[in-house]
């Protein structure tokens, strides 16, 4: 493999596993939207997880059909980042 090749799979991000991510959010509180499928909120906190099952993706928004404020790649990050919005 070359470095270029080793570099980019450094640098590549991931997708997180969707099936575990949201077992992950059911165990600490968060609940689907009544409204919007495919987006999840927990009390005090600003902002909502949401999934794009297609991609497998998962994205932390402030509001629905806003630009994703993180892609979430890891539990651990996904952490740091939604106590921003707490």
């Amino acid at each position: 493999m070359s470095t270029e090749q080793e570099i980019n799979l450094v640098c590549e991000p991931t997708n997180i596993n969707v099936p575990q991510l949201l077992s992950y959010l059911f165990k600490t509180g968060w609940v689907e939207s009544d409204t919007y499928p495919n987006h999840y909120t927990k009390g005090g906190t600003r902002g909502l997880v949401a999934i794009e099952n297609t991609t497998g993706q998962a994205f932390i928004v402030e509001f629905v059909g806003d630009v994703p404020w993180s892609k979430i790649q890891s539990f651990e990050q996904f952490e740091r980042d939604v106590s921003h919005l707490q």
